[in-house]
């Protein structure tokens, strides 16, 4: 049985990490001459998950020329895509399983776009990801998925 973790807490944004590092280095793919940084981060993450002094939580995976790097750390202001949410609204769509229920996936959809209208979530892409590395992945769904398997229910 997978081991579950609060989404954004330590050991989950670690757990994240490992399970990205492993996906990459089984997958086979040749990321040779792929040089990508992305990740993701949470604003107004609740005060118990977040490590002491700070004001936001966040990972990154680094790619250059095929070495790939994972931390528990916010990504850089210059990443080639980032993710940027506010914990509270999207902490329910880190249970949501893509192609479960397509009407939910749908409105899942539709409650993003929102979001990003809303100002609740940015999404920044500088330069789309390669499809090296999205195959090396699995996709995003598929990563997405992995990721509410290990993602416990909320906490406080």
């Amino acid at each position: 049985m997978t081991q579950t973790h609060e989404f954004a807490s330590q050991a989950w944004l670690q757990a994240l990490c490992d399970l990205i590092d492993k996906k990459v280095a089984d997958s086979g793919v040749d990321l040779r001459g792929v040089d990508y940084v992305f990740g993701e981060e949470f604003v107004d993450v609740p005060p118990r998950l977040l490590p002491a002094g700070a004001e936001r939580v966040g990972w990154v995976v680094r790619v250059r020329d095929g070495v790939v790097t994972s931390a528990v750390e916010l990504p850089p202001a210059d990443a080639d895509s980032n993710n940027i949410a506010d914990w509270e609204t999207v902490e329910p769509l880190a249970h949501h399983v893509f192609g479960a229920d397509t009407a939910r996936d749908a409105e899942v959809g539709t409650l993003a776009a929102q979001l990003e209208a809303d100002g609740k979530l940015e999404r920044i892409v500088r330069t789309p990801m390669p499809p090296q590395l999205r195959d090396a992945l699995g996709g995003m769904h598929w990563l997405h998925n992995a990721v509410v398997a290990m993602t416990s229910p909320r906490q406080g």
